[in-house]
């Protein structure tokens, strides 16, 4: 489940900063080379993978503490 939740978040961050590639290509393609060098492209990379682990592990984590077994009353 930890993992399911951490992939999925990761997906939505992975594909805003594919968006924000293009979006930087397409409305100032000659400040590209600029803006998208080797530096930003590691940073967004990172920061696409790192929201994912405090929320598949709160996700995780609540979803757990529901008691699915317990009696019903």
């Amino acid at each position: 489940m930890y993992f399911f939740f951490f992939f999925g978040v990761a997906e939505c961050f992975l594909l805003a900063t594919m968006a924000y590639d293009r979006y930087v290509a397409i409305c100032s393609p000659l400040h590209y080379p600029v803006i998208m060098n080797q530096g930003t492209r590691a940073k967004l990379a990172a920061a696409s993978w790192f929201p994912g682990f405090p929320v598949a592990t709160v996700q995780t984590t609540w979803l757990f503490s529901f008691p699915f077994c317990a009696t019903n009353k």
